[in-house]
Parts: C-alpha cells; sequence; structure tokens
C-alpha cells in the first residue's frame, strides 16, 4: 500500500481550503464578565454559542514596559480566531455611539466628560473620573474626582483646585504634626485608626480652614512652625494661648538650637503675644534714622529686670496730666549727686516757722520806747513784709512736679 507525504506548506494550504475555515474571518462580541486576576475576559461572539474565555488586550504591553488598560463587562470587541495557537483573540474595541457622546457633554447639566478631540490629542478616564486629557496645544489637564490639576502651556501657568493641599516629607507620621506642609479644609487623623483614616474639623456646622508648616530635625526636635487659620493639634483639639486662652489664629514658632524657643501668638480677639524664653542676648528693633515710629495703646507697660538706657538727640517731652516715678534713686541733669529739696517739708517745717517768729520779734522790737523812731518805723515795715511773705508762701510749690521722702 502505498503512502503519501504531505509537507507543512501543502498541509497549511489544505487547511485554509477547508470549508470549515471561513470561520477565521473578524466577528463582533460583547464582553459578559471580566477576571482581572488572570488578565481575561468571557467574550459572547456573533455566531457562537456560550462565551470564549480571551487575553485582555491591552494598548501595549512590552517585557518591561506597558500601558495597561482592563475592559469593562459590556464592551463592544472585534475578535478574530488564529491558527497559531488556535484560538480567538481580541482585535480591538468598538463603539458607533461617541459622536453622540460628544453632543451630549457640551450640554452642562449632563455633567459628563466627553471631550471632542482634535487630531492628535489622547483623552484617559475611568468609571470614577480619574481623568487626564493630553491636547495638541501642550496643555494637561487631570482630575482625581472634585480635586483638578492643569498644566496650561497656552496660558504658561500651573492651576489646581482641591478642598486640601498636602505636602508631606518621607519623615511625616499621620498621627503628628510635623515634616509637612497643609493648606485648605482643616482634617486631622481618626483617633480610632489614625494610620488609615481622616477627619474633617467642623465648628457646629461649619468647616475649619487652615494653613500650616511644620518642620522638625533628624532627631524629632521643632526647627520652625507657621500655623494660621483655625488651630488645631494633632489630637483635634483647639490651640489656645496659655495667657488669654483663646482660641489662636496665627502662631509662629522659631526653636532655639539647644532650649528655649520664640512664640509669637495671634488670637481670634487680636490679642499679640510675643515671647522669648531662651537665653538670647539681644532682641533689636531697628526703624532707621530717618523714620518716624508712633506707638499708638489704651495702657502701655515697660518692665525690664536689670537696666534700661534710653538717649534722645534733641529733645524729649512728656505729656501727661499726672507723671509718677517709684525708684530708690531719682536723677535729673547730668550727673546728678545732691538730694532735691521737699518743697512742702521746706515751707511748712522751715521757713513758714522762721518767718513767723521773725515777724513776732520785729513786732515787738517796733513797739520798744528805747529805739529811736527811725528803728521802730523800719521794724514796723519789716513786719508788715514779713507778713506778706508768709501769706504768699504756697505760691512757690509746684502744682505739677512733685517728690516724695
Amino acid at each position: 500500500m502505498a503512502v503519501t507525504r504531505i509537507d507543512l506548506r501543502e498541509a497549511r494550504q489544505q487547511d485554509e481550503n477547508a470549508p470549515s475555515k471561513v470561520a477565521h474571518i473578524p466577528v463582533r462580541g460583547v464582553v459578559r464578565s471580566v477576571q482581572p486576576e488572570i488578565e481575561t475576559v468571557k467574550v459572547e461572539m456573533y455566531g457562537e454559542p456560550g462565551t470564549t474565555s480571551m487575553t485582555v488586550r491591552h494598548p501595549f504591553m512590552g517585557r518591561n514596559s506597558w500601558i495597561r488598560a482592563m475592559p469593562e463587562a459590556g464592551v463592544k470587541v472585534v475578535t478574530q480566531k488564529i491558527r497559531e495557537p488556535s484560538q480567538a483573540e481580541i482585535w480591538g474595541y468598538v463603539d458607533h455611539h461617541q459622536g453622540g457622546l460628544v453632543k451630549q457633554a457640551q450640554d452642562d447639566s449632563n455633567n459628563l466628560i466627553f471631550r471632542e478631540l482634535r487630531p492628535g490629542e489622547i483623552e484617559v478616564m475611568t468609571p470614577q473620573y480619574a481623568y487626564q486629557h493630553f491636547s495638541e496645544d501642550g496643555d494637561l489637564s487631570a482630575l482625581g474626582g472634585i480635586v483638578e490639576h492643569n498644566l496650561m502651556q497656552t496660558e504658561l501657568e500651573l492651576t489646581s483646585r482641591s478642598p486640601t493641599y498636602k505636602r508631606q516629607l518621607d519623615q511625616n507620621d499621620p498621627t503628628e504634626l510635623a515634616h509637612e506642609e497643609r493648606f485648605g479644609l482643616v482634617k486631622r487623623a481618626d483617633t480610632e485608626k489614625p494610620y488609615s483614616r481622616q477627619v474633617y474639623l467642623k465648628s457646629g456646622d461649619q468647616f475649619q480652614y487652615e494653613y500650616g508648616r511644620w518642620i522638625r530635625d533628624d532627631e524629632g526636635k521643632d526647627l520652625i512652625n507657621l500655623h494660621e487659620g483655625h488651630l488645631y493639634d494633632a489630637s483635634q483639639q483647639p490651640i489656645k494661648n496659655s495667657q488669654t486662652n483663646k482660641a489662636l489664629r496665627l502662631r509662629r514658632y522659631v526653636a532655639h538650637r539647644q532650649q528655649g524657643d520664640l512664640t509669637f501668638d495671634i488670637d481670634e480677639e487680636l490679642n499679640m503675644i510675643l515671647r522669648n524664653t531662651s537665653k538670647a542676648k539681644t532682641t533689636d528693633l531697628d526703624f532707621g534714622p530717618k523714620n518716624d515710629v508712633k506707638v499708638t495703646s489704651k495702657k502701655l507697660d515697660f518692665s525690664v529686670v536689670q537696666s534700661s538706657t534710653q538717649k534722645y538727640g534733641t529733645s524729649l517731652t512728656f505729656r501727661s496730666p499726672k507723671v509718677q516715678v517709684n525708684s530708690s534713686s531719682v536723677g535729673f541733669g547730668s550727673a546728678p549727686s545732691q538730694p532735691a529739696v521737699l518743697g512742702t517739708a521746706l515751707t511748712t517745717t522751715i521757713l513758714t516757722p522762721l518767718i513767723s517768729m521773725m515777724q513776732s520779734a520785729t513786732s515787738i522790737l517796733a513797739a520798744d520806747t528805747n529805739l529811736s523812731g527811725a528803728s521802730q518805723a523800719a521794724l514796723a515795715t519789716l513786719s508788715v513784709g514779713l507778713g506778706s511773705l508768709s501769706g504768699s508762701m504756697s505760691s512757690v510749690l509746684s502744682t505739677e512736679v512733685r517728690f516724695t521722702r
């Protein structure tokens, strides 16, 4: 019996000419289910019973790089059977309703993001509005739901919109305010699950807003902090000033390299407190030699522990209904060393008694008949004059400048 040998090329030719192989033409189908864990989909194809399992067709899949997109159930596909290996594969995705979606998106009431793409543009969208658009003008727009970020080549600007902005360093811990910058709505770590959840803070029905920047060193020590707006600590408690017990609206903090700090607070009633607890030797306020500095307040108190030196190049003027200096040593002029005379004590204890005694003596002598008439007249005149001096004694006392023992 003769044996007919057929080589591989002839076998393929016969296989292609067989009537059953007409099925190698493209066929439309619909994705019915997705198995993302094994990167396959179940596809129902036209003219085929049941569904066929097919490998997901990504836009690009290399050995070390890729662009992946997992299809959804209901997506329309074009499939085709291949010979080697003998299986059906997805060749592409197709939908004939894009034109209608463009028109719907032009109506703002639909809240549909579906741009009219110009040649060369790319748009990417997920079911929950994770979106990107690459325009032919070089603009790049990105959405993460309601969070928006735009790199605008046409406007030469970068814009973003978000309820809260955060920038964090790698040392950041969600349970602390450190190594980060925040702006917008106040959020703090949840007290029950601080490493997985955050909560927005409110006062009544009102959301709270803040800007904050907290910087620490590698040892966890605060270096410099700035906190503005509605101030809350990491445990969700409002931050208050220790002196006024009012909620703060601004706190500026600078740490000493070893011990102590400089803190500037403004609370919700605009009380301002500047405190330096370090051993700093200099706090220099230099307004320049040509500036006029005016200070206006209801009450002004100075407290100096050791000494104070004030220099005035031209003059010093005090205007006040009452000036009181409490000191164990008060001096005026150049190196004063002599004690001041107490006006009231001088007039009441020395001058008034002295003049009274002199007036009495002159009155007695003026009545002495042994003296000549001229002497008696002179003594009488002196007695009258001393009486006048006694009456005007109070006029020599100042009504504004006073001393005390």
